[in-house]
């Protein structure tokens, strides 16, 4: 960049003293973000705002963040500041490169009265930052990287200090930089050990040897509950990380019982228990963290709460309560039917409760609840294994419900649900690990089939497999989106199997050429939004995978068939047939 353009840009920047509206400022600053990101590299971006520190801070000091209702008509923003800012972060190559470069311009940013998303792009750049964070991009010398530590943790107080004048949006991405930067940063520190060949003694870096931190959390929490909320959720965040984290918080840093043991016993104040069983709801799921809860006997005092009238107040906090259950259960069952037996027999009840109209709010919850717990496939093994015959009145339940409930949520979650049980789980599969991929893999393809198919065979019993079929079909062609994403969980199930994919191309009545592949499968008009579409596609690729995988099931559907299939696939999910038209001159 030339001095030429340098002395243009601070002359865009000067003007917007004199700039007398909202409107100009905005202008001004369309300009100037039209030259950095177009005419400027991030060598010109850093030489001109990092390295002159005075025409950054200008950025923020030449009135533009004043609110005048009057100018903006009501409406103060500007969206052009907040591109350039994070531009100027994202010139930096690593969170080492930031700090140590631009530590005194973030200071400056979190010390000024400025606009709160200023506050949440500075803490989201350095979020970024922190996930790359390791020991390639941090100081090979113990005196740089105690440096970094000293900066980062002098920084973080100052992230603190914003909370109580912050949405809690920011609270939640400052507690994910908390967490990677914790992580990151003993996982440094214990290479760094095993290189110098001595035994690695955890620490909770960020707030080792930094009780201004933790001084100033305590105070915040002390304010009101809100805010203590904010910060207990942090703690168990942190906590949910490994058994060490948790240690350190609970015993040494926060006293994470005795805030829950504050919430929890309040029956004077709903809320505050809502918010606390939600939180212990997001720790019960690690192994660690379960154990932790259970120790501390939580659990125990919360099963109880299910015996409550339907006219008491603890039946308000019922719905958080079954979610808290629902995520042990679903890593855990077995502990569950030991520990918490009640829970199992109020979800059977509360889902087979014959009183649609007065209880459909519990109903309805109960069946998600339902939904989310045969994600798993322990779960679902689990449940038919041991309470085979409530399971199987359960199916009819929901079968009935399917077909006949005039409640369109209750209807559409127990179709999802009854399809829920012959999917795999999604999460066997999703894993970097490849010995345990594949023998997740191996799992899907021989014990989940069978179990598959035999519910499957269960649901048959109770309705054919046409007229299911056909009750999805017309689910799968309604507007509604929740429908169609029922059904699609239908048609994918049964993709990911030669049971499944024989079922469904077996000629019968619904599912001819006429009515299911030409005026549903490959007809585009029918799905109306992004989701759908793209739910759509992702299902015909399960049908073009597998069938390429055996390719004797494609003579169920005959080579035509099969080549349409894959023509939809490359054609991708928002292709539009193109329409030739020719234009006369009037005369």
């Amino acid at each position: 960049m030339t001095c030429q353009e340098s002395a243009k840009l601070v002359e865009l920047f000067d003007s917007i003293i004199s700039a007398s509206s909202f409107k100009q400022k905005s202008e001004i600053l369309s300009h100037a973000k039209h030259f950095i990101f177009n005419q400027m590299t991030n060598e010109e971006i850093r030489e001109f705002f990092v390295k002159n520190a005075i025409n950054f801070q200008t950025l923020f000091s030449l009135d533009i963040w004043t609110k005048n209702l009057e100018d903006s008509g009501g409406i103060v923003d500007y969206p052009e500041a907040y591109d350039i800012i994070e531009r100027i972060f994202h010139t930096f190559k690593s969170l080492n490169d930031l700090v140590n470069s631009f530590y005194d311009q973030v200071v400056f940013i979190l010390t000024q009265n400025v606009d709160e998303k200023v506050k949440h792009v500075c803490v989201k750049c350095f979020l970024e930052f922190t996930k790359q964070l390791d020991s390639t991009n941090i100081g090979t010398d113990f005196q740089s990287r105690e440096d970094l530590v000293s900066k980062l943790k002098n920084l973080l107080v100052i992230f603190v200090q914003q909370i109580p004048n912050t949405a809690p949006s920011y609270s939640n991405i400052l507690s994910d930089f908390v967490c990677f930067l914790t992580v990151r940063l003993n996982k440094i520190e214990a290479k760094f050990q095993e290189d110098q060949r001595k035994v690695h003694v955890f620490t909770c870096s960020v707030f080792d040897d930094n009780q201004d931190l933790l001084n100033l959390l305590s105070k915040i929490s002390s304010q009101n509950s809100i805010l203590s909320f904010r910060v207990m959720e942090m703690f168990i965040r942190l906590g949910s990380i490994s058994d060490n984290h948790l240690m350190s918080i609970s015993e040494q840093k926060y006293h994470l019982s005795k805030q829950i043991n504050h919430f929890l016993n309040d029956p004077s104040d709903l809320l505050s228990q809502l918010n606390c069983i939600e939180l212990l709801g997001d720790l019960v799921v690690p192994a660690h963290g379960y154990h932790y809860v259970l120790k501390c006997g939580y659990l125990k005092n919360l099963i109880s709460y299910l015996d409550a009238s339907p006219e008491s107040d603890k039946a308000i906090l019922l719905p958080s309560i079954v979610k808290l259950f629902a995520h042990v259960t679903k890593e855990r069952p077995q502990e569950t039917k030991e520990h918490f037996a009640k829970f199992y027999t109020y979800l059977f009840q509360i889902a087979m409760d014959e009183n649609l109209i007065k209880n459909s709010e519990n109903i309805s919850f109960a069946i998600e609840t339902f939904c989310y717990l045969f994600e798993s496939n322990l779960v679902k093994k689990f449940i038919v294994e041991n309470y085979k015959m409530v399971f199987l009145r359960l199916l009819e339940r929901f079968v009935w419900i399917t077909k006949n409930c005039i409640n369109e949520k209750i209807k559409t979650n127990a179709l999802r649900c009854l399809c829920e049980l012959f999917s795999p789980d999604p999460s066997l599969l999703d894993c970097d690990d490849a010995d345990i991929k594949w023998k997740n893999s191996h799992w899907i393809t021989s014990e989940w089939i069978h179990m598959s198919k035999e519910i499957y065979e269960h649901v048959t019993l109770i309705i054919s497999h046409e007229n299911f079929f056909n009750i999805c079909l017309c689910y799968a062609k309604e507007p509604f989106a929740e429908n169609r994403k029922s059904a699609h969980l239908y048609f994918k199930a049964l993709s990911q199997t030669e049971w499944g994919l024989r079922l469904l191309f077996t000629p019968n009545k619904f599912n001819c050429d006429e009515t299911f592949l030409d005026a549903y499968l490959l007809n585009r008009s029918i799905e109306l939004d992004k989701p759908s579409l793209e739910s759509k596609l992702e299902m015909i690729k399960l049908m073009v995978v597998n069938f390429e995988s055996n390719p004797t099931l494609v003579n169920i559907i005959g080579n035509v068939t099969f080549e349409k299939l894959k023509h939809y696939v490359n054609e991708g999910a928002f292709w539009v047939k193109g329409e030739s038209s020719v234009a006369f001159e009037s005369v």
